[in-house]
């Protein structure tokens, strides 16, 4: 039978397209703004294996400090807090903040490896993951990732190139 979700009828926003749409760049831009304030003062990057990580305690810390009323919940599968799959399991976690939902479906991996037979432990990690990055959409912290991510990108790119090179110098050879 298919896992069936909670609240499905619930998903998104509750408020006119319009209002929906300003509510989101002024949310966004206030936590993109308040992101670049905190990371000032102290930075929020943090390094796990060769991953930049925000802790999901310093996010979630940081969203309830500019709105004290945002929600967040971890969405159940046939009362589970993850989802089997042939592919692997997957949690999901919403975030409402001023009437705008947002959702982050993540796998729960070991790694960038899917992870097939998770513990409770994998499934909470997986599920504070979904949350850091679920208000990472919602505006917080989103700007150190796009950096990382790019970063992350050009050296992969120069070890490509490399590689390439190498691989070329040892055929003509």
């Amino acid at each position: 039978s298919q896992p069936r979700r909670r609240n499905q009828a619930n998903r998104g926003c509750q408020m006119s397209e319009d209002k929906a749409k300003k509510a989101n760049e002024s949310i966004f831009q206030k936590l993109r703004a308040y992101t670049d304030k905190k990371h000032a003062e102290t930075p929020l990057l943090e390094k796990k294996q060769s991953f930049d990580y925000i802790c999901w305690a310093t996010a979630l810390a940081s969203v309830l400090e500019v709105y004290p009323d945002a929600s967040w919940e971890i969405i159940r599968f046939d009362g589970l807090p993850y989802l089997k799959t042939d592919l692997g399991y997957f949690v999901e976690v919403s975030m409402t903040i001023d009437g705008l939902t947002r959702t982050m479906l993540h796998a729960v991996a070991n790694g960038n490896r899917a992870n097939n037979s998770p513990s409770s432990t994998d499934i909470f990690n997986s599920t504070q993951r979904a949350l850091a990055k679920v208000i990472a959409i919602h505006g917080f912290g989103l700007q150190l990732w796009e950096k990382s991510e790019r970063e992350q990108m050009r050296k992969e790119q120069a070890e490509w190139e490399k590689a390439q090179k190498k691989k070329g110098q040892t055929t003509e050879d």
